[in-house]
């Protein structure tokens, strides 16, 4: 095995890898930096486009987030939307949409006359819809309901569906432009092991030992994993959660509606948006599924689990506690129910006329393998989830954790961490934080 050397190793060619690979090289003068991917291309976990949702989050829509979180998530999409209207070209990488969040009912109706009142400020393009006006943007979210049962909605334009792993590879195709650093991707490279040696760390992999003075982790599901190898994030045990969707076999919506959520959960009320592999086609979803596994089908990472969450005395405490509240058992019971022989798909469709009162099931389609997992964090210590990422950060050494809406804050985030990776260095090098202001702010 060769011994290869690098200022910088980013573990992981996902979203967040890819972004901050792409903010090195066009706003730093670090020199060496390598990504390693056990994938034999970019963003083919919960990047690709069959694994998530393909939504840009801006936080209007989204009822689960506070006015202070929406501030965050809009300033994180906004940074994104500029990236994309820069590109010369689409090629299937976004769609130009629409977005609504949909309330049913006089308690829901109230719920968002008031956050319209609150959220304005913010986002001065959000505009109530009534019935007749939600009727002539989304014929079948009215279409069959009961005349009787108030409904409205909020409603944004100029909103984007993203296929978050063409935009991985647009964003190395645009770091490799610079050809004043030397960048190395390596594919199909699983990491076995990471180690501190002095002041370096030594990365083993199944082909090769890579070293560097900073390591960028951004793994998913498996980050904790590794940073707990080295004594960190010791306080944190993962709940990996996979998200399933359903298919229409025909349009059913023309842009993506929200149902109002609850505000104590970090996860999102299934709601549906249009494919961006096939505008026609309609998803619903994603359920949410708490499985003992750190990716899809893969019955081998188990293990992994158990090393990653350790099941000592609080983990046990954190679970029960999650679980005693009201709110998160009903949404678990709701959706364990969706995986139910026979009855679950029936249960999913009686979800799903909330946002479409006619939508039969010969309306759907089953498809396996869409949907992927969140790494979704439990504070032992303070026994409760963590709502949003997490940066572990230690010695030289960042572990990136990132659930949803981690594909929307991919700049926000590689902004964050190249700014720690600069302090890591001490001086030797610069991020141009005045470019990199007028170019996203």
């Amino acid at each position: 095995m060769s011994n290869k050397q690098y200022d910088i190793i980013i573990a992981g060619g996902g979203i967040t890898g890819s972004s901050l690979l792409y903010l090195l090289s066009k706003y730093t003068d670090i020199k060496n930096i390598a990504l390693l991917e056990k994938n034999s291309s970019l963003g083919q976990a919960n990047t690709n486009s069959l694994r998530n949702s393909q939504t840009l989050h801006y936080g209007d829509i989204e009822t689960n987030y506070t006015l202070e979180k929406a501030k965050i998530v809009n300033e994180g999409a906004s940074m994104v939307a500029k990236y994309l209207h820069r590109l010369n070209k689409n090629d299937g990488l976004f769609l130009p949409t629409q977005s609504m969040v949909l309330a049913v009912g006089e308690k829901e109706v109230n719920f968002l006359n008031n956050r319209l009142e609150q959220f304005k400020e913010l986002f001065p393009n959000l505009k109530k819809l009534n019935r007749e006006e939600i009727a002539k943007i989304e014929p079948k979210v009215i279409e069959g309901r009961d005349p009787k049962i108030p409904v409205c909605a909020l409603y944004s334009k100029d909103r984007f569906t993203v296929n978050y792993g063409k935009l991985a590879d647009q964003f190395l195709q645009d770091a490799k432009e610079n050809t004043n650093i030397n960048i190395d991707v390596f594919f199909n490279t699983k990491i076995e092991s990471i180690k501190k040696q002095a002041n370096e760390y030594k990365i083993k992999t199944n082909h090769d030992t890579y070293t560097a003075t900073v390591v960028i982790i951004a793994l998913g599901t498996h980050s904790l994993l590794f940073a707990k190898a080295l004594g960190y994030g010791q306080e944190y045990s993962l709940l990996p959660v996979i998200g399933d969707y359903m298919t229409s076999t025909h349009r059913l919506l023309y842009g993506k509606v929200y149902t109002v959520q609850n505000e104590k959960l970090p996860f999102a009320a299934i709601h549906g948006d249009p494919d961006i592999a096939n505008p026609e086609e309609t998803r619903f979803g994603p359920t949410a599924l708490a499985l003992p596994l750190l990716e899809r089908g893969s019955l081998k990472t188990l293990p992994d689990f158990i090393r990653s969450s350790g099941f000592d005395l609080d983990t046990l405490l954190s679970i029960l506690k999650i679980h005693s509240d009201w709110d998160v058992l009903k949404f678990i019971g709701q959706n364990a129910a969706y995986n139910l022989p026979i009855y679950g798909k029936k249960y999913f469709l009686k979800t799903i006329s909330k946002i479409i009162p006619t939508i039969k099931q010969s309306d759907l389609k089953s498809q396996k393998g869409i949907g992927g997992i969140r790494p979704q964090l439990v504070n032992k210590k303070e026994h409760k989830l963590l709502m949003g990422a997490a940066e572990i950060i230690g010695d030289n050494i960042i572990f990136n954790v990132t659930p949803s809406p981690g594909a929307t804050a991919c700049l926000q985030t590689a902004e964050k961490i190249t700014k720690q990776i600069i302090k890591f260095f001490a001086g030797k090098y610069n991020f141009d934080q005045v470019t990199f202001e007028k170019d996203f702010r």
